[in-house]
């Protein structure tokens, strides 16, 4: 048993078309979730200076995007051991050979992670959808498939 449906060819080739013409469109739309993922970061990250929050939005913040994915986040040194934690170690100096010394590293335990980029990724993606609904169907208005 076979069967064809009709007008299945035409459907796929208006929708590559209208994807070639959106590949701007679609660039946008990546870069405006990066940019939420971004402040979302900002919001939920500790504010005890407030320098990490502004790392998100200053000139140590990274958006890259491409064709299928995005990049976002921040270069700020303090940022990946505030999120998954880190040992806290103090180094003080002891008597040795020399001038200078001999330093030794003591450790006091570990500093536990916030996990705020996680937390941050949890928001976003409640509201991706919506945005990503919003792009299909100016797409699907200028392929012609406004039902």
């Amino acid at each position: 048993m076979s069967f064809s449906i009709a007008g299945l060819d035409k459907l796929q080739k208006q929708i590559e078309k209208a994807a070639r013409r959106n590949k701007a469109r679609h660039r946008k739309l990546l870069a405006d979730v990066g940019e939420m993922f971004l402040q979302k970061c900002a919001e939920r990250a500790p504010k005890d200076t407030g320098e990490l929050a502004a790392s998100f939005s200053d000139s140590q913040r990274i958006l890259d995007v491409d064709s299928d994915f995005v990049v976002a986040g921040t270069t700020y040194y303090v940022a990946r051991m505030v999120e998954e934690g880190h040992e806290i170690v103090r180094r003080h100096r002891s008597a040795g050979r020399g001038k200078r010394g001999k330093y030794n590293k003591k450790k006091f335990g570990f500093a536990p992670g916030k996990h705020y980029m996680a937390a941050a990724l949890d928001d976003a993606g409640k509201e991706i959808p919506a945005m990503a609904e919003a792009y299909l169907k100016e797409v699907g208005k200028e392929a012609g498939l406004d039902a």
